[in-house]
């Protein structure tokens, strides 16, 4: 084996969201090329794999590709006029999203995504280079008693 592709959530992190020392052992002793493939944005990825080597990130279910450094080797951005449709029918609707930019991540509820910042009217028409949209349905449990 050459190569390892492995997501993060349900994958390689273990149920209390980290890669377990054995995980990391194997990982970094194994001569391979270690890839993480998530939905995920580098800037949650990343801190979750502290002590792993890792050599490439594919994030935000593709739209942008990472060297073991950060940098950026590829990136597919939402058209603007598609991203401004998306999010004026999802404000007008009252439906929380968030946003994944090269700056960072934007959410219109931070307390469900607590890792991203709260997303403001400004962010919206500043933001060129948007590469994912998110949105948060969920909904209150109802008790039954």
């Amino acid at each position: 084996m050459k190569t390892i592709v492995s997501d993060l959530d349900g994958t390689l992190l273990n149920s209390y969201g980290e890669v377990d020392s054995f995980t990391k052992e194997v990982l970094n002793t194994s001569p391979i090329y270690r890839i993480i493939a998530t939905g995920r944005s580098y800037k949650t990825a990343s801190p979750l794999l502290k002590g792993v080597d890792i050599d490439y990130y594919v994030l935000l279910n593709g739209a942008e590709c990472r060297n073991s450094q950060g940098d950026i080797l590829y990136k597919e951005n939402i058209d603007l006029k598609i991203v401004h449709t998306i999010m004026n029918g999802l404000l007008e609707r009252h439906i929380d999203f968030e946003i994944n930019t090269e700056e960072g991540d934007y959410s219109t509820d931070t307390v469900f995504c607590d890792t991203t910042a709260q997303l403001t009217k400004q962010h919206l028409q500043d933001y060129k280079e948007i590469r994912k949209i998110f949105l948060n349905t969920h909904k209150p449990q109802v008790s039954e008693n």
